[in-house]
């Protein structure tokens, strides 16, 4: 089910609630997916095809929004597919209210107002956010009616498709403050003093307990009757008090704390966000066609045959030819000097033309979620690859292939998890019809580490733009234990004579990401 409110759209199973405390957002659109059990497989491909069917404005200010309870997994996967930021709501924190006086007030008498520190937090507007494809804990929200959705006007079938009731009216939702509700027994004790108790600060004998520095606003006591309609009451900040700390508890907001995950290589303005979403220019274009010369015309032929066969690269914009041009010219280069150029952080001017039309094709191309393998290293004792949790960063393209039953040359394996990897099927050698090849940029974190006798095997996952803003160990333990998986297998079908036969230099797949390419003969790296 699929249910409309002001700032998005509420996702539920059968099973899910229909109501549900949401921060307010004006800065974004959300997706909200909530569920009492495990998500199924129709309902996440539903939100997939949903979050494509809105529209480009839309989209670019679209997060998803995991309710408490929800399994986030499905999800996190789905968001750094559609490079979506992800916010997960906690549970509701809420304070008991006080118990009622035990004997009758006389008349006249001023009851303190029950305090609700979950009050604080309905102005609290969410973090920003600035990350694609990450996950964040949103605030505290309690339940009000402000933030509860009305009834929707679309559904989602048992097959997991997203259908529109036509004739629902879908009410809209507003936002604002509202006046805080009295008990019935503040209101009785009240009664029969001739007009409203004027509004005072709550204070509670004894001193302040430690740690507690929220406010919280307080409504004057007056009949709801008498508000003008449209607009809140005034309101007093005043601190809390109790007499100890088991008579309120106030939860503030906390910053996530800082990663300590290791990170020894980190290569300044290489992140792979300065890619994710490039497209090259017509001045790029037309300097990268002239520094190829007739050696563009060929690759630009080949592109035009392959276009042919395989229509769903075809694109309405004129750079299709040469960004494809661009990939096929570098996957299939054998110049060693070329490869080493492309592996820096900030390519030299020459270069730059190159580097805009391979990015911008890469981005034409289908991604690859899944396994892939690539050589290691001359040294297997290696630092970069010595510590588990390691990022390293890979300034240039990095290539990789998916079909794990191939041999490469040395000692040193790279089993990678890949989220992002372009597949270059039609473009690369027809004995690499499995080559992929990752953007410049790209973050691959050390989850694991084999060694035997015949080769050392080095397991990472890709941390895609984003991604690592919040610990998944659950996440980095099932992905560990698949490359494991087949870092085994690999082992008992090794043959160390084997050379494989790629059709292109060597020097593509025997480098450790984020290291230097070894230094050429007579000359530096």
């Amino acid at each position: 089910m699929v249910r409309e409110f002001t700032a998005g759209l509420l996702v539920t199973t059968e099973r899910g609630p229909t109501r549900l405390p949401l921060p307010p957002s004006l800065d974004h659109h959300d997706l909200v997916v909530a569920s009492a059990g495990p998500l199924p497989n129709p309902v996440v491909a539903a939100v997939a095809r949903l979050a494509r069917s809105l529209p480009v404005d839309t989209q670019r200010r679209l997060r998803l929004v995991v309710a408490a309870g929800t399994d986030p997994r499905p999800l996190v996967d789905l968001a750094g597919a559609l490079r979506l930021p992800v916010v997960r709501l906690p549970v509701p924190q809420t304070v008991p209210e006080p118990p009622r006086p035990a004997q009758p007030l006389d008349a006249g008498a001023t009851v303190p107002r029950p305090t609700v520190a979950s009050e604080a937090l309905i102005a609290a507007a969410p973090p920003p956010v600035t990350a694609t494809g990450g996950m964040y804990e949103a605030p505290a929200v309690p339940a009000s009616p402000a933030n509860r959705p009305p009834a929707g006007a679309f559904t989602v079938g048992a097959d997991g498709r997203v259908r529109l009731v036509a004739g629902a009216a879908v009410p809209t939702a507003t936002q604002g403050g509202r006046p805080v509700q009295e008990p019935p027994h503040a209101v009785a004790a009240r009664a029969g003093t001739g007009g409203p108790a004027p509004a005072r600060p709550v204070r509670r004998p004894g001193p302040p307990v430690s740690g507690i520095s929220a406010t919280v606003p307080v409504m004057p006591a007056a009949p709801a009757a008498t508000a003008t309609p449209g607009t809140a009451p005034p309101v007093e900040s005043v601190p809390i008090l109790a007499r100890d700390a088991a008579e309120v508890t106030v939860q503030t907001p906390r910053a996530p704390a800082p990663s300590t995950r290791a990170r020894s290589v980190r290569v300044e303005g290489a992140g792979a966000g300065r890619w994710c979403e490039h497209t090259s220019s017509a001045d790029h274009r037309r300097q990268f066609r002239a520094s190829l010369g007739w050696r563009y015309d060929a690759a630009a032929q080949y592109v035009t045959r392959l276009l042919s066969d395989r229509p769903v690269l075809r694109s309405t914009d004129d750079g299709v030819a040469a960004d494809l041009a661009a990939v096929r010219h570098v996957v299939n280069s054998h110049d060693d000097e070329l490869l080493r150029r492309l592996s820096v952080a900030a390519p030299s001017s020459g270069d730059l033309p190159l580097v805009s039309c391979l990015v911008s094709g890469l981005r034409r191309l289908p991604t690859l979620v899944g396994p892939v393998i690539r050589g290691g290293p001359p040294d297997p004792r290696s630092p970069l690859t010595d510590q588990i949790g390691v990022e390293l960063v890979e300034p240039g393209p990095l290539l990789a292939i998916a079909d794990l039953s191939r041999p490469l040359p040395g000692g040193v394996e790279i089993l990678i998890w890949s989220r992002s990897a372009r597949q270059l099927q039609g473009l690369a050698d027809p004995n690499a019809a499995t080559a992929v090849m990752f953007l410049p940029g790209t973050t691959l974190r050390v989850v694991g580490r084999n060694t035997s006798d015949e080769v050392t095997q080095i397991l990472m996952t890709e941390v895609p733009p984003g991604w690592d803003v919040l610990p998944r160990p659950a996440q980095d333990s099932r992905i560990t234990e698949r490359l494991s998986d087949l870092a085994a297998s690999r082992v008992a079908t090794r043959s160390p004579s084997a050379r494989p036969d790629l059709g292109w230099s060597t020097s593509w797949l025997d480098r450790v990401p984020g290291a230097p390419f070894a230094s050429a003969p007579g000359g530096t790296s």
